[in-house]
């Protein structure tokens, strides 16, 4: 949103565009992990565009990256999100691609440190509704929408097969196209398997017939997917074929020996134990955040 000038907005708001920007925290943490060049703050820049679209009535989502520097400042997050006005934080694992592949022993974390984040996180937003504040995580939500409602809110990595292809396209300015944002992700790092055509060679037919295309999907359905197809789990989850790839070399894989699946089945624990504990209040905080 730092480039959201005045004549911005009134074109995105004339045009009936929604928008989503990054929002990673309180001031400090946001500036510490988007600095600019100028030196000035990226948070306070951020803020500007945010109320340029507001004041235009335009609906304005967030979603935050969760870096080392971010584990200890969970409840500081989520307190952050509700103070802007939103009603939803995304409390998300990074991803292991590109510019965080290659910095990883510098921002990354194991899985059972993200997952003390997330607990602690998901915690500050039971107590917010707690305090009579509608405010939902995202990720206990689609669970959420999984177990009461038999479906779920079409997240592209929570389905069999993942919507890589099926759900979503990434393009590129030269008209390359992609199964998702990480297969594009997967270009930048000088790896075009996950190219499904391009815009002027090629048609949506081609690409969703494409070998491509067939590969990812069957690399990403559960029912047939070792240590996936018994796992008990296996309703609720979803597997990315492209990280896989991109930490084994390998499309197909035992997904159980990947940190993804032990943050999904650490966050799935998480939820059941409110269930096991019969935890009726938080459990009807989940009720409300998909009602």
């Amino acid at each position: 949103l730092s480039l959201v000038t005045e004549e911005v907005a009134d074109w995105i708001a004339e045009n009936n565009i929604s928008v989503s920007t990054s929002l990673d925290g309180p001031k400090f943490l946001h500036d510490l992990q988007r600095p600019r060049k100028d030196r000035n703050s990226s948070y306070e820049a951020m803020l500007r565009g945010l109320a340029r679209l507001r004041v235009r009535n335009r609906s304005v989502g967030a979603i935050q990256t969760t870096t080392r520097a971010a584990l200890p400042y969970a409840r500081e997050i989520v307190e952050t999100y509700a103070s802007l006005g939103f009603q939803s934080v995304f409390l998300r694992p990074l991803t292991c691609l590109g510019a965080a592949k290659r910095r990883w022993n510098e921002i990354g974390y194991t899985p059972e440190e993200f997952l003390a984040f997330y607990r602690e996180g998901l915690q500050a937003v039971f107590e917010l509704n707690q305090q009579g504040t509608f405010f939902l995580e995202n990720h206990a939500a689609i669970f959420a929408s999984k177990l009461f409602c038999n479906g779920g809110q079409n997240y592209m990595e929570l389905r069999s097969p993942c919507g890589a292809a099926l759900g979503q396209l990434a393009f590129t300015a030269s008209g390359n196209v992609y199964t998702c944002d990480e297969g594009r992700m997967m270009a930048e790092m000088g790896d075009d398997a996950f190219k499904l055509g391009n815009v002027f060679e090629n048609g949506y037919d081609e690409w969703l017939n494409s070998n491509v295309c067939k590969a990812v999907c069957s690399a990403s359905l559960l029912e047939t997917l070792p240590g996936c197809c018994d796992c008990v789990y296996q309703p609720y989850c979803g597997v990315c074929p492209v990280v896989h790839y991109a930490q084994t070399g390998l499309l197909h894989c035992n997904p159980l020996h990947s940190e993804r699946c032990k943050i999904y089945h650490g966050m799935l624990d998480t939820l059941f134990e409110l269930f096991y504990r019969k935890d009726d209040e938080k459990i009807a905080f989940l009720k409300q955040w998909i009602s």
